[in-house]
């Protein structure tokens, strides 16, 4: 397995995906109109008489624009896990605790959903999807020299390595040493290129 046969990905709430080659997908955000027309449904609902014709139509309203946002959220996830499954041979990316990040916003970016995909598409084609342990600090370290910048701040898009200089994106720096931490506990799991690894989370050495 060569670094071009891999990609690293890290997830993020601005962005759905960035990937070790500077690649950014963003956040599916083309349904936003379709959530603000069902706050507008539900508070309607809330208001209707309970057993009333008015209110199971409304019901059904809400259920319907519910079923839209849905599918469209799929459509995204599909199509980017897809492309990621078609270009590489495997594919690297953090066990993030989803279920405590979707307390918040993100929830909405589907993460859960994307990287079950990713796995269930990757064993169906050969390919490889691996996740690396959710405390491996990928944002802290310096993909260049390896430097832990321990101060990086939440708020921090980009930073400068103290020890060589390099300015680093976030995310891309993130990915790159998802890729490597990756590519590291491949290798060091003695995985052929014909094994599938789907699924399992490997920690760092």
């Amino acid at each position: 397995m060569t670094p071009e046969d891999s990609i690293g990905i890290d997830l993020g709430s601005i962005d759905l995906v960035t990937t070790s080659r500077g690649e950014k997908f963003a956040n599916p955000r083309h349904y936003r109109t379709l959530e603000r027309q069902l706050k507008r449904e539900q508070r309607k609902l809330s208001r209707k008489q309970p057993g009333s014709n008015n209110r199971r139509k409304q019901r059904q309203k809400v259920a319907r624009l519910n079923e839209q946002i849905a599918n469209r959220r799929q459509d995204v996830l599909h199509k980017l896990s897809r492309q990621l499954i078609d270009e590489n041979q495997a594919i690297f990316c953090e066990d993030l605790n989803v279920k405590g990040m979707t307390r918040g916003n993100m929830g909405k970016a589907g993460w859960g959903e994307l990287v079950r995909q990713l796995k269930y598409k990757a064993q169906w084609a050969g390919k490889t999807c691996l996740q690396i342990d959710r405390f491996y600090a990928s944002s802290k370290l310096c993909s260049a020299c390896d430097y832990k910048y321990i101060e990086l701040a939440r708020s921090e898009r980009s930073w400068t390595c103290p020890n060589c200089g390099v300015e680093h994106d976030r995310d891309i720096n993130a990915a790159i040493n998802i890729q490597k931490e990756g590519l590291k506990q491949y290798v060091a799991a003695g995985l052929s290129e014909t094994e599938n690894a789907c699924g399992e989370t490997v920690r760092p050495a």
